[in-house]
């Protein structure tokens, strides 16, 4: 599976950028660039503050996602 998921990668990334650098302008390489890699650091940054909101100063969450505590007595003060 890993290797097939790296050539598919190659497949897509290599004409990419033999594209940018033979037939793109000099000035406009950076522009597509950023605007390739932007997305992909989006979706970083917003997978960092989810995990910051779930692992919030108490430590694991308190109770399951329909609100009541799924361990109840078992996690009632974060672990120091």
């Amino acid at each position: 599976m890993a290797s097939v998921v790296t050539a598919a990668g190659l497949a897509i990334s290599l004409p990419f950028t033999y594209f940018l650098v033979r037939y793109v302008s000099k000035p406009t390489p950076a522009a597509v660039l950023l605007a390739v890699i932007v997305p992909f650091w989006t979706s970083y940054l917003l997978r960092v503050y989810a995990w910051q909101a779930i692992h919030r100063r108490e430590g694991r969450p308190q109770s399951g996602p329909d609100g009541r505590r799924p361990h109840q007595g078992a996690i009632d003060a974060p672990r120091v």
